[in-house]
């Protein structure tokens, strides 16, 4: 059986994260000797990949509870396309899946 996940504070995440910090040396070996170690800094990506905005189809969520409007069925996002997120409704089933609509 799957365990249900209790959504947190994002502040109790950080200190979460931050107790699996390593510290240590900087020293250079080869990949095939990395086996065990961490990086000493950030590895960052000269391009994106994919190289286009995604997130029409990617989406996004929200909870309502978690926006100003909480009262309003709708939310929407300024982004490079206005995306407009339907809020689900626990009473009653939707007859197709909820998808984003992009303008």
């Amino acid at each position: 059986m799957m365990e249900r996940r209790q959504p947190i504070q994002v502040e109790e995440a950080i200190k979460k994260v931050h107790q699996y910090e390593k510290h240590g040396e900087i020293e250079w070996v080869p990949l095939k000797d990395s086996l065990g170690r961490f990086i000493a800094e950030d590895i960052l990506a000269d391009h994106d990949v994919p190289a286009f905005d995604r997130s029409p189809y990617d989406g996004f969520a929200l909870r309502a509870e978690d926006t100003k409007k909480k009262h309003q069925a709708s939310i929407q996002l300024n982004s490079k396309s206005l995306i407009i997120l339907v809020q689900e409704w626990s009473q009653q089933k939707p007859s197709v899946p909820f998808r984003p609509f992009v303008l």
